[in-house]
């Protein structure tokens, strides 16, 4: 065996291993949620049921436990969408790219907000994938945003190469550098008791974005905030 097909066997072999992996976090993460959903639907019918018999200490204690369950259940939630990536094959189109900006922002919710837009390209790229990308950047925008300023957003495009660096850019709280890697992790929340969410939105932006033969990362913003980027190649990526 010449050095080519060692390269090609090894290639095969860590394809097979990422597949055997992913179908993994599927199970666990499929099957964990049936008996997290019954913890949390008798938790209610106990919290019915005592009423007004339910001491205050103990339904605090109830409290806990149904906040709980519900933080795992989302964190699930997010690691099933996280071990689907790649299972669903891409559907190239041409496409524009502040269409997909602006239904992303209807998903997200986030409302009446200052918001400006470079001039965003025309891609050729899969259109959930490109909304998916966006929608989540925006919920991490409106989770860390600053309670003391207007939120503000920036939907920024600069061309490099054969591909476009496309980003939200915002004024909230920022991100310290020592967590620019480590936020696109799974479950990793720099203000975990202040923000809400299961910390999976960027990493499921890094694994779409890497499905596309592109890479997610953060940069500071000018004035304060932090300025998600992420990389789509003009000619679709790998297929």
């Amino acid at each position: 065996m010449d050095a080519q097909e060692e390269v090609e066997a090894l290639r095969r072999a860590l394809s097979d291993k990422d597949a055997e992996m992913e179908r993994l976090l599927y199970r666990v993460s499929h099957d964990l949620q049936e008996p997290l959903r019954k913890i949390s639907a008798f938790s209610q019918l106990l919290r019915r049921d005592l009423g007004d018999d339910l001491p205050a200490r103990a339904a605090e204690d109830l409290s806990y436990v149904l906040d709980a369950s519900s933080r795992m259940q989302a964190m699930l939630e997010g690691l099933l969408v996280l071990s689907r990536v790649g299972r669903r094959e891409l559907v190239m189109a041409s496409l524009q790219t502040r269409a997909c900006a602006e239904q992303a922002l209807l998903s997200a919710g986030v409302g009446e907000i200052a918001t400006r837009w470079e001039a965003l390209p025309a891609l050729r790229m899969d259109r959930d994938l490109l909304i998916d990308c966006y929608r989540r950047g925006l919920e991490n925008a409106l989770r860390y945003a600053d309670p003391n300023e207007a939120l503000r957003l920036t939907f920024t495009a600069e061309e490099r190469g054969d591909a476009w660096v496309l980003g939200v850019s915002d004024n909230g709280r920022g991100v310290p550098d020592a967590d620019a890697e480590r936020i696109f992790e799974p479950f990793v929340r720099l203000h975990p008791r202040a923000v809400p969410g299961a910390g999976m939105g960027l990493a499921i932006v890094a694994r779409r974005v890497e499905q596309i033969g592109g890479r997610a990362w953060v940069e500071p913003s000018e004035g304060g905030g932090a300025h998600l980027r992420f990389t789509m190649p003009k000619a679709g990526g790998p297929r």
